[in-house]
């Protein structure tokens, strides 16, 4: 028997939701209440209906969102860590990021393992010497006693009530040709000098390069020996610093860039409306459609250097709302308009095929495209890719705050407009992280993912193009995802998905019930990897997107 939901329910979710106005991140504590008035029937959501859009309208006009909101945008809670890993004096795990480390030994309260530090071959003045001032080092950690390369840290060191805390931050280094090139002028460094630096920064050793080159590794040692003079260090450790430090020094020059509005450079105009998109990775390569999540069409800087080392080129065009792409319909029913753009995006390119690519909230575009215009698409791969949920069955498989959100916006789809405003109104007070911890409660994995700081850069660019201008793109998002939108999977498209296997939105038994209902194939897993796989697997991905439909390998670029 259906319960309806009484006018005392309903007034009091009215009040809450005008209460949200002094504090909008309170947003959130309307999941629960809207998606129980929901369950009890179609009258109860309607009548909330008008209600949440005038709240929603009165956020909007007193937050205001502006560029300066989000150059101090923070996804982390006030008084948090925000290194990778914290020790003190005694070596005593203080903090530690989750989903950095696989061995169980890294754990919050226990000691640092003695390997952690030590390699074999290394002298004890390199392995176990953290700063004793206030100059940063650099040290490799191994993740694990059989680790054989380990993961580049920046330790700084800190005094702490009378004792000493040491934080460190991963150097997440990837080379980058313009911050190399940059290197090399300024400390006038010759090619092989700077080839053996990206070597280096790439994981390589000296060893490695000599047999690269076809050299005598005493050959490379002198190399090295020079590099180090000119640049006036003492070890190879001190040069992969310094090249850190000059990296950093680029990044933060350039800050205010990367808060400054995006401009999007590319805009057609198409019988249907204007769509907007982002040339990325190799301009010469493979052409790669790319769908993008929530948070815009902009890569993260390592994986749009590892796309362009291998040889993709990345097509991103900017979906319904968001920036200047223009949209007809909230949720299901802009789909196919923005399919037929997609589809005219192509002819511009003058590309017969390309393969399309979604992460996370891009995949029901990616699938709509993929079904109108079948022989554009050579295959489609869904990174993380968000499926359509259907039944109480496979409802259950997610994360309560998932499912609470889809719950509310399915039968009360202004709810989405209620919530995307009031997300961004707490850009400008400084509450973001909420969203944040609520969204990801108890995933450490995707928490890391999304604090990262390269992340959060493409976050305030995309933000800066398309939520400065305009909510619609973000609730067009959430209103498209909450749907069941099974009808838009074609079983006959190549297909291939790669989930990782600490994916809070999509866990596997959901990935293997939706696909097993959907007649998908078996997805890829990636261990220890959360939904945010630009992030945590980028070469797997590349790796993934070179396949022909056939099996085989695209070509790859050539690499000193």
């Amino acid at each position: 028997m259906t319960r309806h939901a009484s006018s005392t329910e309903i007034e009091k979710i009215v009040a809450q939701a005008y209460s949200t106005i002094a504090s909008p991140e309170s947003v959130i504590e309307l999941l629960g209440p809207v998606s129980r008035v929901a369950s009890a029937g179609a009258d109860g959501a309607s009548a909330l209906e008008v209600h949440l859009e005038n709240a929603a309208d009165i956020i909007d006009r007193v937050y205001p969102l502006t560029p300066d909101d989000l150059a101090d945008l923070t996804f982390r809670q006030p008084g948090e860590y925000d290194s990778d890993l914290t020790i003190d004096a005694k070596r005593r795990i203080l903090h530690i990021a989750g989903g950095l480390f696989s061995d169980p030994a890294f754990a919050q309260g226990r000691f640092l393992p003695a390997w952690a530090l030590s390699r074999s071959g290394e002298s004890e003045r390199v392995r176990d010497t953290l700063p004793a001032g206030d100059n940063p080092g650099l040290v490799r950690m191994a993740d694990g006693e059989d680790d054989p390369q380990g993961m580049w840290f920046m330790v700084r060191r800190r005094d702490h009530d009378a004792s000493a805390h040491f934080d460190f931050f991963a150097l997440r280094m990837q080379w980058n040709d313009e911050h190399g090139l940059s290197f090399q002028d300024a400390l006038r460094l010759s090619d092989v000098e700077t080839m053996l630096l990206r070597h280096l920064v790439r994981g390589g050793s000296l060893r490695s390069f000599a047999d690269a080159r076809g050299r005598s590794i005493g050959t490379v040692r002198n190399q090295m020996k020079v590099l180090q003079r000119k640049l006036a260090v003492r070890s190879k450790e001190e040069v992969l610093l310094l090249y850190a430090g000059f990296v950093s020094t680029l990044e933060e020059s350039s800050k205010s860039a990367n808060t400054a509005a995006h401009v999007c450079a590319n805009l057609l105009t198409a019988s249907t409306g204007t769509i907007a998109w982002e040339e990325m990775g190799d301009p010469e390569g493979q052409p790669v459609v790319f769908f993008h999540p929530l948070e815009g069409a902009l890569l993260p800087k390592s994986a749009n250097a590892v796309f362009e080392q291998a040889g993709l080129r990345i097509i991103a065009p900017w979906r319904p709302f968001y920036g200047d792409t223009s949209g007809h319909g909230l949720g299901l029913a802009g789909l196919s308009c923005f399919a037929e753009k997609v589809q005219a995006l192509l002819d511009h390119l003058q590309l017969a095929r390309a393969t399309g690519f979604a992460t996370q909230a891009g995949a029901p575009y990616m699938f709509a495209c993929a079904k109108a215009s079948p022989a554009r698409f050579d295959r489609i791969v869904g990174a993380g890719a968000f499926l359509p949920v259907s039944g109480e069955k496979e409802m259950a498989m997610i994360p309560l705050s998932h499912r609470l959100s889809i719950a509310a916006v399915r039968s009360t789809p202004t709810f989405a407009r209620m919530y995307q405003r009031g997300m961004r109104a707490s850009i400008g007070k400084g509450s973001f992280h909420r969203f944040i911890d609520n969204f990801y409660a108890g995933h450490k994995r995707e928490l890391a993912a999304v604090r990262n700081p390269e992340l959060q850069s493409v976050f305030r660019r995309s933000a800066t193009y398309a939520l400065t201008r305009s909510i619609d793109g973000a609730i067009d998002t959430m209103q498209t995802w909450a749907s069941d939108w099974s009808g838009l999977v074609d079983p006959k498209v190549d297909l291939t998905l790669i989930y990782g296997t600490r994916d809070a939105n999509m866990p596997p038994g959901l990935v293997a019930a939706a696909s097993e209902r959907l007649s998908l194939p078996k997805a890829m897993a990636v261990g220890g990897a959360g939904s945010f796989l630009l992030m945590d697997a980028p070469d797997k991905l590349a790796q993934v997107l070179l396949r022909k439909a056939d099996g085989a390998a695209w070509r790859t670029k050539k690499t000193l």
